[in-house]
């Protein structure tokens, strides 16, 4: 199963269908019931895994790890 985003012809709304077979490049629009939304070129997702204290998480398991191994003080 494959997660596309679709675009609605009609009236323009943008939803994400799940789809058993990447060749669907259509699907029926869930806002308005229109069977031509089309399928776009969305941006791959991906879990952000930096060193930046604007990702709390990542930054706390980077100063976690280098305090256990003693590089930091």
């Amino acid at each position: 199963m494959l997660t596309y985003d679709y675009k609605c012809t009609l009236c323009g709304a943008v939803e994400e269908h799940l789809v058993r077979d990447n060749k669907v490049m259509f699907v029926t629009c869930k806002a308005c019931g229109e069977t031509g939304a089309t399928r776009q070129l969305a941006a791959p997702r991906s879990k952000l895994d930096g060193l930046d204290p604007g990702f709390p998480d990542a930054y706390d398991k980077w100063t976690r790890q280098h305090e256990k191994a003693g590089n930091l003080r």
